[in-house]
């Protein structure tokens, strides 16, 4: 005959629950009572070792802004000041 509806979708609901868990446990690491745990950052650079071996010149850099970006206000702000 064939699989029937009633055994596939519960089949179906337990894959998906199981890849969705391991997804979501991968990119967004928890404890063991659900808060989240930021990962160590791995990159550990000194801002005033990089500022002394390349000095900031007035045109060295370009920032490109979007406008619908609530961190691109942001940028811009802190640019104006």
């Amino acid at each position: 005959k064939g699989i029937s509806v009633q055994s596939l979708v519960p089949v179906a609901k337990l894959i998906w629950r199981t890849f969705f868990g391991v997804m979501m446990s991968e990119l967004a690491p928890t404890s063991s009572s659900g808060a989240y745990l930021r990962p160590a950052s791995s990159l550990r650079l000194d801002p005033s070792a990089i500022s002394a071996a390349r000095p900031a010149a007035d045109d060295a850099y370009a920032v490109y802004l979007g406008a619908a970006c609530p961190w691109c206000h942001r940028v811009a702000l802190a640019a104006k000041v």
